[in-house]
């Protein structure tokens, strides 16, 4: 176990990390050294075992096996604690608990802090609902999502455009800082869908490259939200409309 850490104490890069993965892997090849002579041992026992010395064989086998294995686990944490001894001291410990002492020095604590990165990245709401995270990129250039199987497109107008392997694109705007509204859907196929929102952000039209229409009215609740009262369709040969009725139920809508 390490020492506990205090005011004043050094910190800086070791090769703890490097230590562990060799330790590992030399720990791993005795282990397995071990494992073959046992079980070669193991074998000839059992293949002596009418001549009258298969029981020491399997007795020695049973031996290597256990000595082999401590050998392991020792040459594993002698070389651990070998890259984390390793300390190239880069500075030391300022602050530290104003009531915990530990040999006469206050202890060392870890608390909750904010940081500022100015090499901010995007965060998009895939239609899954997920939320994926991308690197800020430049105009004119895009980066890859591996887990959403997507790229991000900044492109040479300011704007965004977020494209899956099936070619569906999802449109917005300029970095502003407000969030940014979807304004279109496209695909593959030349099939658009145009979208526009009010000052509120709320959803007012849908457009499609057909020349559908779905428009969106609000109404107003008792106590000042805002919610969804009906959606109508114009379509070039006949309008509908779809109306939403309020429920009472108590709390808030």
């Amino acid at each position: 176990m390490g020492e506990a850490a205090r005011v004043g104490d050094a910190i800086g890069h070791s090769h703890a990390l490097a230590g562990m993965i060799g330790g590992t892997i030399v720990g791993g090849l005795i282990a397995a050294a071990g494992a073959v002579a046992a079980g070669a041992l193991f074998v000839a026992g059992l293949a002596a075992s009418c001549v009258g010395v298969g029981v020491l064989l399997v007795g020695a086998s049973l031996a290597v096996g256990y000595l082999t294995g401590e050998l392991a686990t020792k040459a594993r944490d002698g070389i651990a604690e070998a890259g984390a001894g390793s300390l190239t001291p880069a500075g030391k410990i300022l602050t530290g608990s104003p009531d915990v002492r530990i040999n006469g020095k206050p202890a060392a604590i870890a608390t909750v802090s904010q940081v500022a990165c100015d090499q901010d990245g995007l965060v998009w709401r895939a239609p899954s609902g997920d939320y994926v995270s991308f690197p800020m990129v430049p105009c004119g250039h895009k980066t890859y999502c591996e887990a959403e199987k997507c790229w991000l497109m900044h492109n040479s107008d300011g704007s965004w455009q977020v494209f899956d392997v099936s070619e569906q694109a999802w449109h917005y705007p300029a970095l502003s800082d407000e969030p940014g509204r979807l304004q279109m859907m496209t695909d593959l196929a030349g099939n658009a869908v145009s979208l526009f929102h009010d000052d509120h952000g709320r959803l007012t039209e849908l457009v499609d490259s057909a020349g559908q229409r779905l428009a969106c009215r609000y109404l107003t609740t008792a106590n000042g939200l805002s919610r969804l009262s009906m959606v109508l369709l114009h379509t070039r040969m006949a309008s509908c409309r779809w109306c939403t009725t309020p429920t009472m139920r108590k709390g808030n809508w």
